[in-house]
């Protein structure tokens, strides 16, 4: 069994080595993914947005194409 002590909470950032380019901003409130979620394009452009409350995702969520164009949007409830 495996016991974990460090909950994740707060917002998380990762970054590609190679280049330095942010590629993915998320939230944790407890473990789970609660708030704000947003990755990037390698150009820096947001690729897709939108929200989770405890791991689910809710309202809109938003894709974009390279040029930051919404391409399509996604509902959830």
């Amino acid at each position: 069994m495996l016991s974990f002590s460090n909950n994740k909470n707060g917002k998380y950032s990762i970054v590609c080595k190679s280049t330095g380019k942010l590629i993915l901003e998320k939230n944790y409130l407890n473990n789970l993914l609660h708030g704000e979620y947003v990755y990037y394009w390698d150009n820096g452009q947001i690729r897709f947005m939108g929200m989770f409350i405890e791991n689910k995702r809710v309202g809109t969520w938003l894709n974009y194409d390279k040029q930051g164009n919404i391409i399509f949007k996604e509902s959830y409830i």
